[in-house]
């Protein structure tokens, strides 16, 4: 039995959403199924992913209840651009919105293979891998494309399209519009890619195509917001790399569309609004079947959204949706999955075969679990790793709480590993990460086994204070688009200096560090998924008295010294005034013998 040690610190009402089943009187909260954390979430609406045999994940959203309905999403999009649509629709079907290969949290397809038949393939591996029945499929734009793909190809699987603005350009089209308009995003080692594509994806909002810039082109409406261009970034960031030719192979889709249409023979509802440039594509389809019909719409969005659900209705699957059973499927390389809790999902990484000991990996921050990937893999010889983003960070939401305590975060670890059914673990946490470990060991000794820490916090109360103040400012959007390449400074400078914001010979750190445009592109997009939440739990180690803590802990503790991590480099000779029991290693570089070191502590 796992209870809590000590007084929880935060508002009752906040509390009351923490869960660890069966481990104590002291739960936090039942486990929830499906149904019910879903209802707890924003919109009704919750993430997942499936893991493919092919060991591809497709990350998806889910909403609603009734028959099943799969939504696909525009390019370069994700399934976020359905969510108030599908907060609708889930009135009267379960609605599945996947991101296509390489868009949003969905791995991407090889390249030679990402074009618009092979993601329409995808869509259809992904519904018979969550076993759905045959079903309507709704897509807009280059979501359409591939809707009609689908079906055309895999018409076992689908009841009916409905197809909302098919483009089907023609070669002068393509030729006059869209010469240089798929412009690829290199991260910039200086951060110049930043401040370009700000200026690229405002122009999208300014001329179409966004590439002329002459008068004719000039689209007769205001400018898109600050926050409009922001959103936009943060999707187009996550599929920059590979987005092209996908996204290519969608607009210069007119012939072969015209012969997927032709092919078709699932019912269909093609239809485009007054407005919209695909309105006029229209005219261009082939003579279609008696169960297909074309409707062009006015500017009333009313309309359209009636015309959908009519449609939608008539196509309704015969079958059931299969029930919300989110599974941490295969131990090879790394999987991801989301945790329900009430206060909202976490993403948890995993490897390793289920039936080995766990080992639960809490990440530093600014940051996430992403981080942690290639040591994730690599313990998986050894452990069921587990290793999840901290609330806040990465892919997991924010506590409800204005200014939530280091206890909080230690609620949800022992919250997540009980609806995993872990009842004991094993601890290895990385600065801020090493924080909540030693708060979860002091809350829940029987649920945390063995520690290994790296990076333990001990500043004086003078530096406490200074950190409180600096060291996570906050990131608000600004018209000019310069947070991102603040964000992006913060970072790179927190790799020469320590404190980051001191930037004197005194803070100098003089370590090797990775200062490659991918890393710190990659690093900055895991702290503006959560831009407005990234601080909390660095606030909160800030706050936290870790040498109290960690002198009342019983049992082994692992001290790993890295002089290439700020806070073991300029705390670790604090750590014999305030440990009982401990041991220490000098962790290897290489993640390989960094694992068989830590292996060695875990397993003896």
């Amino acid at each position: 039995m796992v209870t809590r040690r000590h007084a929880l610190t935060a508002p009752a009402a906040t509390l009351s959403a923490y869960a660890l089943s069966g481990l104590g009187r002291k739960s936090l909260l039942p486990i929830a199924g499906p149904a019910e954390a879903q209802e707890n979430h924003e919109s009704g609406i919750v993430r997942r992913f499936v893991r493919l045999r092919s060991g591809r994940h497709v990350h998806y959203r889910r909403a609603g209840s009734g028959p099943p309905l799969v939504m696909v999403h525009a390019t370069p999009s994700d399934s976020s651009s359905w969510v108030s649509r599908m907060r609708e629709l889930g009135q009267h079907f379960t609605c599945f919105a996947f991101d296509t290969p390489g868009f949003g949290r969905s791995d991407p397809l090889p390249k030679p293979m990402m074009n618009v038949t092979d993601i329409g393939n995808s869509v259809a591996e992904t519904m018979q891998a969550l076993n759905l029945p045959p079903c309507p499929v709704l897509g807009t734009h280059t979501g359409a494309s591939v809707s009609l793909e689908l079906a055309s190809r895999h018409p076992h699987l689908v009841t009916g399209v409905v197809l909302d603005g098919l483009g089907l350009f023609d070669e002068n089209e393509l030729k006059e519009w869209f010469d240089g308009y798929f412009v690829s995003m290199v991260p910039d080692t200086y951060g110049g890619h930043l401040t370009s594509m700000w200026t690229r994806f405002r122009d999208q909002s300014i001329w179409f195509p966004w590439q002329t810039r002459l008068p004719e082109h000039l689209m007769n409406r205001s400018p898109s917001s600050a926050q409009r261009i922001h959103d936009r970034l943060l999707i187009f960031y996550l599929c920059a790399k590979h987005y092209e030719p996908a996204y290519r192979s969608s607009v210069f889709y007119g012939k072969t569309g015209i012969k997927s249409a032709e092919r078709l023979e699932t019912p269909a509802v093609i239809m485009a609004s007054e407005g919209d440039v695909l309105f006029t594509h229209l005219d261009r389809l082939p003579p279609l079947r008696s169960n297909q019909t074309i409707h062009p719409l006015g500017p009333d969005w009313a309309q359209k959204h009636a015309l959908e659900l009519a449609s939608l209705e008539r196509f309704k699957s015969a079958g059931e949706s299969p029930p919300d059973d989110p599974q941490l499927a295969g131990s090879t390389g790394v999987g991801k999955q989301f945790v329900d809790l009430p206060s909202g999902q976490v993403l948890v990484r995993y490897s390793g075969e289920p039936t080995l000991t766990p080992l639960v990996l809490l990440h530093d921050a600014p940051g996430s679990s992403l981080a942690l990937e290639p040591l994730i893999e690599s313990l998986g010889r050894y452990a069921r790793v587990i290793a999840f983003d901290l609330p806040g960070c990465g892919e997991s939401g924010p506590l409800p709480v204005r200014e939530p305590a280091i206890a909080d975060f230690a609620d949800v670890v022992a919250s997540v590993c009980g609806r995993l059914g872990v009842r004991e673990a094993d601890f290895f946490g990385v600065g801020v990460g090493a924080s909540v470990a030693i708060e979860t060991k002091a809350a829940y000794p029987e649920l945390a086994r063995r520690l290994a820490l790296k990076g333990v916090f001990l500043a004086t109360p003078e530096e406490r204070e200074d950190m409180k103040r600096k060291a996570t400012p906050a990131i608000e959007i600004k018209d000019n688009g310069s947070h991102w390449y603040d964000t992006w400074m913060m970072l790179r400078d927190s790799l020469i200096w320590y404190p980051w914001y001191g930037k004197n010979q005194e803070s100098l750190r003089r370590t090797g560090q990775d200062f490659s445009a991918d890393h710190l592109h990659d690093w900055m997009m895991e702290v503006m998924k959560q831009r407005t939440a990234y601080h909390h739990v660095v606030q909160a180690a800030i706050a936290q008295r870790a040498d109290r803590s960690l002198a009342k802990i019983p049992g082994p503790t692992l001290i790993c010294h890295d002089s290439n991590h700020a806070w073991s480099a300029a705390y670790d000779g604090k750590l014999t005034d305030v440990t009982r029991e401990y041991e220490s290693i000098r962790v290897a570089p290489e993640i390989e013998a960094q694992a068989d070191q830590l292996a060695a502590f875990f397993v003896a």
